[in-house]
């Protein structure tokens, strides 16, 4: 049975999960668009939404933008768009 288990295995170790999470968060974020398989997208979208969300808040609060930084630093995140439609 699969009660209380998270996320998607891939078919990759623990280790090598995480590394092709962190890494296709970073691209994704870096270029706005990335090509990848299905499963693996809809294994990082969570995670990723809740780093658009934080910087996206982080333009309104100093607070925020203190996780923000924490988290990978993305001032250029915040500054490049900032103005666009939906940022407050």
């Amino acid at each position: 049975m699969r009660h209380r288990m998270f996320g998607r295995r891939l078919n990759r170790s623990g280790g090598h999960r995480l590394a092709l999470r962190r890494n296709l968060i970073n691209e994704l974020l870096r270029h706005e668009r990335i090509q990848t398989t299905e499963a693996k997208a809809r294994s990082i979208r969570g995670e990723a939404e809740r780093i658009i969300s934080i910087a996206k808040r982080g333009l309104r609060k100093e607070g925020a933008t203190a996780q923000v930084h924490a988290a990978g630093g993305f001032a250029a995140f915040e500054q490049q768009r900032y103005g666009r439609k939906g940022v407050r």
